[in-house]
């Protein structure tokens, strides 16, 4: 039971904090207008125009909490995969399958469109690998 209290405890701020900035880039990033953005907001019925500042520093406000969380998360099982690549992408696989099943629901009842599925889905993974990448280099 030691080995599971150690990885809890033993997680690096510093990591964590990079793994949260390199999982928030990924987002902002992917939902840029480079990108996929305008798609996004078009497959969600929003026009940027109509969200509001607070709306907006809210939702970064949100982001930036979930993000450091998933981060510390991810320590922990980049604490238990060690080294070992194989182990922590096949462990971040895992989870963007359940996050990928999480998602399904607002295809399959929320009548979501499914490229906005796609995009969600895809984003939450090169977000996972990025910030496991972050603890991976830092070990």
């Amino acid at each position: 039971m030691e080995n599971y209290t150690d990885a809890l405890t033993n997680v690096s701020p510093y990591a964590t904090l990079l793994s949260a900035i390199a999982m928030m880039f990924v987002g902002s990033m992917w939902y840029s207008s480079f990108f996929f953005g305008k798609a996004w907001a078009r497959l969600s019925g929003i026009r940027m125009g109509d969200i509001r500042p607070d709306e907006a520093r809210r939702g970064y406000l949100f982001a930036t909490f979930f993000s450091l969380l998933v981060a510390y998360l991810l320590g922990i099982v980049a604490a238990h995969a060690g080294a070992n690549a194989h182990a922590l992408y096949g462990a971040v696989g895992m989870i963007w399958l359940f996050i990928m099943a999480e998602q399904a629901n607002g295809f399959i009842w929320e009548k979501q469109p499914f490229a906005l599925f796609l995009l969600q889905a895809f984003r939450s993974l090169f977000s996972l690998l990025a910030g496991a990448s972050v603890f991976l280099f830092w070990s």
